[in-house]
Protein backbone atom coordinates (compact mmCIF):
# COMPACT_ATOMS: atom_id res chain seq x y z
CA UNK A 1 0.00 0.00 0.00
CA UNK A 2 0.96 4.04 -0.30
CA UNK A 3 2.17 3.85 3.03
CA UNK A 4 4.11 0.86 3.51
CA UNK A 5 6.28 2.56 0.00
CA UNK A 6 6.49 5.66 2.34
CA UNK A 7 7.87 4.02 5.14
CA UNK A 8 10.11 2.00 2.49
CA UNK A 9 11.39 5.04 1.06
CA UNK A 10 12.11 6.93 4.22
CA UNK A 11 14.24 3.56 5.32
CA UNK A 12 16.13 3.77 1.96
CA UNK A 13 16.61 7.34 2.01
CA UNK A 14 17.97 6.86 5.68
CA UNK A 15 20.21 4.09 4.92
CA UNK A 16 21.61 6.10 1.82
CA UNK A 17 21.81 9.50 4.61
CA UNK A 18 23.89 7.11 6.81
CA UNK A 19 26.02 5.44 4.30
CA UNK A 20 26.57 9.49 2.94
CA UNK A 21 27.91 10.42 6.72
CA UNK A 22 30.03 7.59 6.75
CA UNK A 23 32.03 8.30 3.40
CA UNK A 24 32.65 12.05 4.14
CA UNK A 25 34.19 10.66 7.60
CA UNK A 26 36.09 7.90 5.79
CA UNK A 27 37.34 10.22 2.98
CA UNK A 28 39.31 12.03 5.39
CA UNK A 29 41.46 9.57 6.49
CA UNK A 30 44.93 8.34 4.81
CA UNK A 31 44.29 4.88 5.18
CA UNK A 32 42.58 2.70 3.17
CA UNK A 33 38.03 2.29 3.86
CA UNK A 34 36.09 0.08 2.51
CA UNK A 35 32.04 0.69 3.30
CA UNK A 36 30.09 -2.52 3.01
CA UNK A 37 26.22 -2.94 3.38
CA UNK A 38 24.82 -5.67 6.07
CA UNK A 39 25.66 -8.49 3.65
CA UNK A 40 29.35 -7.75 3.28
CA UNK A 41 29.10 -6.40 -0.64
CA UNK A 42 30.83 -3.25 -1.46
CA UNK A 43 29.33 0.31 -1.40
CA UNK A 44 31.91 2.84 -1.36
CA UNK A 45 35.56 2.92 -1.29
CA UNK A 46 38.04 6.06 -0.81
CA UNK A 47 41.33 7.13 -2.93
CA UNK A 48 43.25 5.56 -0.68
CA UNK A 49 41.67 2.43 -1.09
CA UNK A 50 42.10 2.35 -4.94
CA UNK A 51 45.67 4.06 -4.50
CA UNK A 52 46.73 0.69 -2.78
CA UNK A 53 44.67 -1.83 -4.87
CA UNK A 54 44.43 -0.52 -8.34
CA UNK A 55 40.74 -0.72 -8.30
CA UNK A 56 37.91 2.13 -8.78
CA UNK A 57 34.47 1.36 -6.91
CA UNK A 58 32.49 1.30 -10.50
CA UNK A 59 34.33 -2.15 -10.99
CA UNK A 60 33.97 -3.71 -7.29
CA UNK A 61 30.57 -1.93 -6.19
CA UNK A 62 28.50 -4.79 -4.92
CA UNK A 63 31.08 -7.83 -4.38
CA UNK A 64 33.13 -8.54 -1.64
CA UNK A 65 36.12 -7.44 -0.53
CA UNK A 66 37.73 -11.03 0.14
CA UNK A 67 36.44 -11.76 -3.84
CA UNK A 68 39.14 -8.88 -5.04
CA UNK A 69 41.64 -9.08 -2.46
CA UNK A 70 42.46 -12.92 -1.33
CA UNK A 71 44.87 -14.66 -2.88
CA UNK A 72 47.29 -17.31 -2.82
CA UNK A 73 48.86 -16.74 0.39
CA UNK A 74 46.29 -15.31 2.06
CA UNK A 75 45.68 -17.62 5.48
CA UNK A 76 43.18 -19.45 5.39
CA UNK A 77 43.08 -19.44 9.32
CA UNK A 78 42.76 -15.53 9.50
CA UNK A 79 40.34 -15.49 6.55
CA UNK A 80 38.08 -17.78 8.79
CA UNK A 81 38.44 -15.43 11.65
CA UNK A 82 37.36 -12.13 9.90
CA UNK A 83 34.76 -14.30 8.97
CA UNK A 84 33.71 -15.93 12.08
CA UNK A 85 33.29 -12.30 13.73
CA UNK A 86 31.36 -10.78 10.74
CA UNK A 87 28.84 -13.65 11.55
CA UNK A 88 28.53 -12.45 15.03
CA UNK A 89 28.20 -9.08 13.96
CA UNK A 90 31.46 -7.89 16.02
CA UNK A 91 34.32 -6.07 15.28
CA UNK A 92 37.77 -8.12 14.48
CA UNK A 93 41.59 -6.75 13.42
CA UNK A 94 43.73 -9.13 12.12
CA UNK A 95 46.83 -8.79 9.88
CA UNK A 96 46.85 -10.79 6.53
CA UNK A 97 48.43 -10.66 2.60
CA UNK A 98 46.30 -9.03 0.49
CA UNK A 99 46.79 -8.69 -3.55
CA UNK A 100 46.51 -5.90 -5.62
CA UNK A 101 44.52 -5.22 -9.37
CA UNK A 102 48.10 -6.41 -10.58
CA UNK A 103 48.25 -9.19 -8.16
CA UNK A 104 50.78 -7.84 -6.24
CA UNK A 105 51.26 -9.27 -2.25
CA UNK A 106 51.23 -6.44 0.24
CA UNK A 107 50.32 -6.83 3.86
CA UNK A 108 47.81 -4.89 5.66
CA UNK A 109 46.81 -4.44 9.45
CA UNK A 110 42.75 -4.43 9.09
CA UNK A 111 40.27 -3.34 11.48
CA UNK A 112 36.47 -4.09 10.87
CA UNK A 113 33.80 -2.68 12.27
CA UNK A 114 30.05 -3.51 12.57
CA UNK A 115 27.80 -0.47 12.20
CA UNK A 116 24.08 0.14 13.49
CA UNK A 117 21.23 2.04 13.35
CA UNK A 118 19.33 3.55 15.93
CA UNK A 119 16.97 0.37 16.45
CA UNK A 120 20.29 -1.72 16.57
CA UNK A 121 19.62 -3.56 13.27
CA UNK A 122 23.18 -4.05 11.11
CA UNK A 123 23.24 -1.64 8.06
CA UNK A 124 27.07 -1.77 7.49
CA UNK A 125 30.29 -2.84 8.01
CA UNK A 126 33.26 -0.60 7.75
CA UNK A 127 37.02 -1.71 7.49
CA UNK A 128 40.26 0.58 7.48
CA UNK A 129 43.49 -1.18 6.03
CA UNK A 130 47.14 0.29 7.19
CA UNK A 131 49.82 -1.23 4.45
CA UNK A 132 52.47 -2.55 6.74
CA UNK A 133 54.33 -4.29 4.09
CA UNK A 134 57.90 -2.51 4.86
CA UNK A 135 57.34 -3.49 8.62
CA UNK A 136 56.91 -7.04 7.47
CA UNK A 137 59.44 -7.00 5.05
CA UNK A 138 61.67 -5.79 8.01
CA UNK A 139 60.20 -8.51 10.09
CA UNK A 140 61.72 -11.30 7.80
CA UNK A 141 64.58 -10.06 6.84
CA UNK A 142 65.59 -10.09 10.75
CA UNK A 143 64.23 -13.95 11.17
CA UNK A 144 66.28 -14.43 8.18
CA UNK A 145 69.60 -12.57 9.65
CA UNK A 146 68.73 -13.97 12.97
CA UNK A 147 68.80 -17.83 12.18
CA UNK A 148 71.42 -16.96 9.74
CA UNK A 149 73.57 -15.78 12.71
CA UNK A 150 72.53 -18.81 15.11
CA UNK A 151 73.51 -21.21 12.89
CA UNK A 152 76.83 -19.62 12.14
CA UNK A 153 77.04 -18.79 15.90
CA UNK A 154 76.42 -22.77 16.17
CA UNK A 155 78.53 -24.10 13.64
CA UNK A 156 82.02 -23.59 15.41
CA UNK A 157 83.80 -22.56 12.09
CA UNK A 158 84.50 -18.85 13.35
CA UNK A 159 84.92 -17.67 16.89
CA UNK A 160 82.01 -15.38 17.33
CA UNK A 161 80.51 -14.05 20.61
CA UNK A 162 78.03 -10.98 20.79
CA UNK A 163 78.33 -8.08 23.68
CA UNK A 164 76.96 -5.06 25.40
CA UNK A 165 78.21 -2.03 25.02
CA UNK A 166 79.72 -1.76 28.51
CA UNK A 167 82.25 -4.97 27.24
CA UNK A 168 79.71 -7.59 29.22
CA UNK A 169 79.33 -10.90 26.38
CA UNK A 170 75.96 -11.90 25.98
CA UNK A 171 76.57 -14.94 23.55
CA UNK A 172 80.03 -16.76 22.77
CA UNK A 173 80.60 -19.97 20.73
CA UNK A 174 82.71 -22.61 21.44
CA UNK A 175 85.61 -22.19 19.19
CA UNK A 176 85.82 -18.40 20.30
CA UNK A 177 86.24 -19.85 23.95
CA UNK A 178 89.01 -22.48 22.85
CA UNK A 179 91.15 -19.54 21.27
CA UNK A 180 90.73 -17.83 24.11
CA UNK A 181 91.61 -20.35 26.61
CA UNK A 182 88.24 -19.86 28.56
CA UNK A 183 85.23 -22.18 29.60
CA UNK A 184 81.89 -21.31 29.07
CA UNK A 185 81.01 -20.45 32.72
CA UNK A 186 83.96 -18.38 32.92
CA UNK A 187 81.77 -16.38 29.95
CA UNK A 188 78.65 -16.29 32.35
CA UNK A 189 79.96 -15.23 34.92
CA UNK A 190 80.94 -11.66 33.79
CA UNK A 191 84.78 -13.10 33.76
CA UNK A 192 85.24 -11.98 30.41
CA UNK A 193 85.19 -8.72 28.98
CA UNK A 194 85.53 -7.76 25.38
CA UNK A 195 86.97 -4.56 26.06
CA UNK A 196 89.95 -6.36 28.23
CA UNK A 197 90.40 -8.84 25.15
CA UNK A 198 90.49 -6.16 22.58
CA UNK A 199 94.75 -5.18 21.61
CA UNK A 200 95.22 -1.44 22.82
CA UNK A 201 95.97 -0.63 19.01
CA UNK A 202 92.07 -1.29 17.99
CA UNK A 203 90.68 0.29 20.96
CA UNK A 204 90.14 3.88 19.15
CA UNK A 205 88.30 1.40 16.10
CA UNK A 206 86.10 -0.20 19.06
CA UNK A 207 85.15 3.71 20.44
CA UNK A 208 84.39 5.05 17.17
CA UNK A 209 81.66 1.79 16.72
CA UNK A 210 80.27 2.18 19.45
CA UNK A 211 79.93 6.38 19.13
CA UNK A 212 78.58 5.64 15.76
CA UNK A 213 75.81 2.86 17.52
CA UNK A 214 75.10 5.42 20.30
CA UNK A 215 73.86 7.65 17.49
Amino acid sequence: NIQERKDAAEELKQYHDQVEKLSLVASKTQHSVIISDAQGRIEWVNSAFSELTGYELAEIEGKKPGEILQGPHTDPETTAVIHDHLRQQKSVAVEIINYDRRQREYWVEVKIDPVFDDAGTLINFIATQVDITARKQSELALRKATGQFERLLTADILGIMTCRLDGRIEQINDELLRILGYSYEDAIDNQLNWQELTPPEWAPMDLAAIEELSQ
